[in-house]
């Protein structure tokens, strides 16, 4: 079964709410990409953005909820939020990243995505189960990006 997109571009970019929404995606952007280059945060960004226009329940229905979803087990969808990692992060070092994070969401949001439509990522050192039989539509210095996964 192909999801197909349920929001367009805008609609996610009026329902991102900045005072709630925001700290969570920056937060989680710095956390995945460990201090990396602003292209690979602004990657993560887009692949976070394109979770949310699927609006699938599974991953969940806005940033802040696409960020912090966990499994019935307790394992997030996105490592950093896992306790084991998230002592290494806090709000006051990922400042830098603002302008670069607003200029990804700002574009993202007219149309330009930097990871061709992307829901799902991995390092180049893993191999998750998910991602056999898949073929990356994007690869940055860190990440292999994927918009075959349904």
């Amino acid at each position: 079964m192909i999801y197909q997109n349920k929001l367009t571009n805008q609609e996610v970019y009026k329902k991102i709410k900045f005072e709630r929404d925001y700290p969570v995606l920056i937060r989680t952007v710095k956390g995945e990409t460990q201090g990396g280059a602003a292209r690979a945060a602004s990657n993560v960004a887009h692949c976070i953005l394109n979770r949310v226009q699927k609006q699938r329940s599974a991953w969940g229905m806005s940033v802040k909820a696409v960020c912090l979803k966990a499994n019935s087990k307790g394992v997030h969808q996105y490592s950093y939020w896992d306790k084991t990692k998230l002592k290494y992060l806090s709000y006051h070092y990922v400042g830098h990243l603002t302008p670069f994070m607003y200029e990804a969401i700002r574009d993202w949001s007219n149309g330009l995505n930097y990871v061709a439509g992307a829901t799902h990522y991995h390092t180049h050192d893993t191999h998750p189960d998910w991602a056999e039989g898949h073929i990356s539509c994007i690869q940055d210095d860190m990440h292999l990006f994927y918009n075959d996964i349904y």
